[in-house]
């Protein structure tokens, strides 16, 4: 009987073996494809940035006009929010492709 279970350990080990590569090969090519599919999404470029600062320009004149002042300074928070973001991240980004 001893003869047979070492033999039967052996195969055993290996198929695990093989199938613990063969998972860690289907999980690398998930990361590839995830990796692909994430170089090839949509990336807002700067007329997005700049669409989003004219709506809260538009906000802060019409908050001024009614005197809505904590509307205004809300609405200028959100500028400057999106300024630092066109700043940070588009200005990088157009500085390292030079």
């Amino acid at each position: 009987m001893r003869g047979l279970f070492v033999p039967l350990v052996l195969i055993g080990l290996l198929t695990a073996c093989t199938k613990s590569n063969n998972g860690e090969q289907a999980l690398q090519n998930q990361i590839d494809s995830l990796k692909t599919k994430l170089e090839n999404a949509y990336k807002p470029g700067f007329g997005d940035f700049m669409g989003k600062v004219q709506t809260r320009h538009s906000k802060l004149w019409f908050a001024g006009v009614n005197e809505n002042w904590e509307l205004a300074q809300f609405a200028t928070y959100s500028i400057n929010q999106k300024n630092n973001t066109i700043k940070n991240k588009l200005w990088k980004k157009l500085s390292s492709q030079r």
